[in-house]
């Protein structure tokens, strides 16, 4: 889920034009900020992130916010880690479970105008955004 100005949004739902909350990593800055593009592949290694009771499903190398460190990907979070919400509130990574799916799943990501960031989940944790076209990946 993706939060945006009209409440949570599944990220499959997002597209290009919409809205989506976002925050400047260096003021924490709060904002309105517009998809730029939509992305979809498939993978059969799924995270699951167990964040202040809330688990998300991410990639191995999305970008999380971590507090007073930056971006660092999902793979390398480790419990204890203190992420951060729209609100600025610290958030704790208390687990991680990697997840070999039998077939390949389909995830959504996308890329956000001006600070290239979003919130995900019904916390808000804050996320960097993906360019695939530009990253290769």
């Amino acid at each position: 889920m993706i939060l945006t100005a009209a409440g949570l949004v599944a990220i499959e739902n997002i597209k290009a034009g919409d809205k989506v909350i976002a925050t400047n990593p260096e003021t924490f800055e709060v904002a309105e900020k517009t998809v730029l593009e939509t992305y979809v592949r498939e993978t059969t290694e799924l995270l699951h992130l167990a964040i202040n009771g809330e688990v998300i499903k991410t990639t191995f190398e999305h970008p999380f916010y971590v507090k007073d460190v930056g971006f660092v990907e999902a793979g390398k979070l480790q419990v204890g880690d203190k992420l951060v919400d729209s609100k600025g509130k610290v958030l704790v990574v208390e687990e991680q479970k990697l997840e070999i799916t039998d077939e390949p799943v389909k995830v959504y990501n996308f890329k956000v105008d001006d600070f290239h960031t979003y919130h995900v989940g019904k916390k808000g944790i804050l996320v960097h955004n993906a360019d695939y076209n530009q990253n290769g990946i």
